[in-house]
C-alpha cells in the first residue's frame, strides 16, 4: 500500500464525488503565467478523474502533472491558500496527505506525494527552500496582524469549499482515536469559522460541515444530534 493511500478502490469513496472546481473562487486573471497554468492544469486532471479512478492512480496523476520543480515553485506559495486547497482536493479523493497542525503543508506534500526517492528527495529540498525563502521575507518585512496581503472574498470561499470537503475517516486514518478525530474535526471547523462568509459562520451551518464530513460514518446521526444539542 503507498503512502498516504487509503487501500479501498474508488477514488470517490462513499462521498461522492466533489463538484466544485478546483480554486473555483479564483480570478485567473488575476493570477501570474505559472499560478494560472497550475489551476489550469489541476482543473485538467479533475476532468481525468472518474468514478473508475483508484486513490493510487490520483496520487499518480497528480505526482506525473506536477514534479517537485513545478509543485514547489516559489510563484505557487506567493497564493496562501493554493496548498491547502491541493491538499483538500486530493483528500477529498481519498488521498490522504498529513493533517498534523505542527508541520507545514508543503513538507505533508513532499512526505506522502511522491513514491520515487530521487523525487521525494528533491520535493523535500524544494520545499525547505520554498519555507526558508518565506521566512526571510516575513523577516524582512513583516506583515502586521490584520493586513495580510491577500483577496479576503477568494480567502472566504477557498475556507467554505476546504471546510466541505473535510472527511471524519482522513483524521483517524492519521491514527486519531474516533473520539479524538471528532474533536480535531470539530476544532478544525471551528477554528476556522472567522474565514467564512457570514452567512455560513452559525452553528447551523458548523453542524452542517460535520454533517458531510460524517457521511458513511454508521454511528453518524446520534453525533449529529448530540452536537446539535450542545450548539456545536
Amino acid at each position: 500500500m503507498a503512502d498516504g493511500i487509503e487501500p479501498q478502490e474508488g477514488a470517490a469513496g462513499t462521498g461522492g464525488r466533489p463538484t466544485i472546481a478546483f480554486m473555483a473562487g479564483v480570478t485567473l486573471s488575476d493570477l501570474t503565467i505559472t499560478q494560472r497554468g497550475f489551476v489550469l492544469a489541476m482543473r485538467k486532471v479533475e476532468e481525468g478523474v472518474t468514478a473508475a479512478t483508484t486513490r493510487a492512480q490520483v496520487k499518480e496523476m497528480i505526482a506525473e502533472t506536477f514534479p517537485p520543480e513545478s509543485l514547489f515553485d516559489p510563484e505557487l506559495n506567493a497564493i496562501p491558500t493554493l496548498y491547502r486547497d491541493l491538499r483538500a482536493w486530493l483528500q477529498a479523493h481519498g488521498v490522504v496527505i498529513g493533517i498534523h497542525p505542527k508541520r507545514r503543508i508543503l513538507h505533508h506534500l513532499d512526505e506522502y506525494l511522491y513514491d520515487n526517492e530521487e523525487d521525494k528527495q528533491m520535493a523535500h529540498d524544494m520545499a525547505r527552500m520554498v519555507l526558508d525563502k518565506q521566512r526571510r521575507m516575513r523577516q524582512a518585512d513583516p506583515v502586521p496582524v490584520g493586513e495580510a496581503k491577500f483577496n479576503p472574498e477568494i480567502t472566504q470561499i477557498q475556507t467554505r469549499n476546504e471546510l466541505a470537503l473535510l472527511r471524519f475517516n482522513a483524521f483517524v486514518k492519521q491514527g486519531m482515536s474516533e473520539m479524538n478525530a471528532l474533536k480535531e474535526l470539530h476544532k478544525v471547523i471551528t477554528k476556522n469559522a472567522p474565514l467564512l462568509p457570514l452567512e455560513y459562520r452559525t452553528d447551523l451551518q458548523k453542524r452542517d460541515f460535520i454533517r458531510h464530513a460524517l457521511v458513511g460514518v454508521p454511528w453518524a446521526e446520534p453525533v449529529i444530534n448530540r452536537c446539535a444539542s450542545v450548539g456545536a
